[in-house]
């Protein structure tokens, strides 16, 4: 996103200011600033976010639906719950609501978090896991507990999660000992339950925006990190000649000429100068193990985009030419201005050798999603795994006047020749590979992930071993 976006988009909350609304304290809790914050994001949502009609949306029926609940609300817990309520409403992927987590302390008291993680399987937010069984209340039994691991879930403290949304992490937050209700879906029956949590797990506030939570899970990433980079040592035990280099974000493999370029799972593209040159030596050293390789297989599973610069850097490195992204002329900071954003992507030489194949899955997100949207479209790549996360369009940062922040998806780049769009819907591989719903319904969510990571990287050796014999077809 360019810097010109940027600040338009941010100063949509000082758009809302110099209209007049300037009779508030943001500091004291009252109907004045819960009524301009309630104006700041529904004007960002309404001015930027650009497909509201898309998901059944209008700025008349966003504020029909929300406003009284925003600006009436009684607490800061139902406060910044309607607000969250509101831009999970417009089931962008993109989006991520951060509150004033000082205000929220200050007037509410000591914040909690409760045990529960969701995870996303086939584009299906579903319960991950539970720490403390002894935690339940209310409606489902302790011994039934387990037994909705790995259920989809249909609401989240009142909130409907139709598809992937980062706001899961505020809504699991709130006062000390408040309850949080879950709805979920017996896959089985079909019916709905509510599981009922408490907040009771430490929270402790960095700042307005930024909270630790005590006990999150996070074996995930590393366990996903291990598997690879297992399956892949194995496979140079059987090699002649191989070759390995391992950095923070980029690692490769040289398998007697079979390439393999991975993306470490879960670091973030970068944006300051620093560490884009970290990324450039990485990606140097990366060249270095794959001259020679006649295939290459690009693993970006886990890959949850990033900023612009670490983009360009990687796209240059990757493509074998040009390419331009560009946003259409968008009116910005309440029609005063109009700005587009440009994206070149020069021409320069590949680090890596058709043919290609791209993996995928549901944590592939943003930048990444664009990358293997780009390799298959200019570069003839077959994409294996799951659906992406569908985080197609260019991200604003708006700042709410009570010190919360919006992060939403505000403008689509104009795609090149050949790039299907994927907002919402994500990246649909030629080759479909997910994990199975059978075993984690009930049993373990993480497995179910770590056994599809296997076989997605299995399959996509088989695919990328036709292709580089010549057979016809995606696999």
């Amino acid at each position: 996103m360019s810097k010109a976006r940027r600040a338009a988009a941010t100063a949509l909350s000082l758009g809302f200011l110099l209209g007049g609304c300037r009779s508030y304290d943001p500091s004291v809790f009252d109907q004045r600033l819960r009524s301009a914050t309630f104006e700041t994001y529904h004007e960002a949502l309404t001015a930027c976010a650009p497909d509201l009609e898309v998901v059944g949306l209008s700025g008349d029926a966003l504020r029909e639906q929300w406003e009284a609940k925003v600006v009436e609300a009684g607490t800061v817990t139902e406060f910044y719950h309607a607000l969250m309520g509101m831009v999970t409403s417009v089931r962008d992927p993109h989006v991520s609501f951060s509150p004033n987590y000082e205000l929220w302390e200050a007037e509410d008291g000591p914040l909690g978090a409760t045990d529960l993680s969701l995870m996303i399987v086939d584009g299906e937010v579903v319960l991950e896991c539970m720490v403390d069984a002894h935690a339940v209340l209310g409606v489902l039994e302790s011994d039934a507990v387990t037994k909705t691991v790995g259920w989809p879930v249909e609401r989240f403290n009142g909130v409907e999660l139709n598809d992937w949304t980062t706001v899961r992490n505020p809504l699991n937050i709130g006062p000390e000992k408040s309850v949080l209700a879950v709805d979920l879906q017996d896959p089985d029956a079909r019916d709905t339950v509510t599981l009922w949590r408490r907040r009771g797990m430490s929270v402790t506030v960095k700042g307005p925006n930024e909270i630790a939570v005590s006990g999150e899970g996070g074996r995930l990433l590393p366990s996903a990190r291990s598997a690879t980079t297992k399956a892949l040592s194995a496979r140079m035990e059987q090699c002649e000649a191989p070759k390995a280099f391992e950095g923070k974000s980029v690692a490769a493999w040289n398998l007697d000429g079979v390439g393999v370029l991975v993306w470490r799972a879960g670091r973030s593209l970068p944006g300051k100068h620093d560490a884009v040159l970290t990324l450039e030596r990485e990606l140097d050293a990366a060249a270095d193990v794959l001259q020679g390789a006649t295939s290459t297989l690009v693993d970006l599973r886990f890959a949850p985009g990033g900023s612009g610069p670490g983009f360009q850097v990687v796209m240059e490195r990757l493509l074998s030419c040009g390419a331009l992204l560009e946003t259409p002329p968008q009116p910005e900071l309440f029609g005063l201005i109009e700005v587009t954003g440009v994206f070149r992507i020069n021409a320069s030489p590949s680090i890596i050798s058709d043919p290609i194949v791209v993996l995928v899955n549901e944590y592939t997100a943003s930048y990444s999603e664009w990358t293997s949207a780009m390799l298959r479209a200019l570069r003839g790549a077959t994409i294996v795994g799951a659906p992406t996360a569908g985080c197609e369009y260019c991200v604003s940062r708006v700042a709410g006047p009570d010190g919360s922040m919006l992060t939403f998806g505000a403008s689509p780049f104009v795609p090149p020749d050949g790039v299907v769009p994927f907002q919402r819907i994500g990246v649909q591989p030629d080759v479909r590979v997910v994990g199975d719903t059978g075993p984690m319904r009930g049993g373990s969510v993480c497995e179910a992930l770590l056994e599809a990571h296997d076989r997605q990287l299995e399959t996509a050796f088989g695919v990328l071993e036709r292709r580089a014999a010549g057979e016809a077809g995606p696999g």
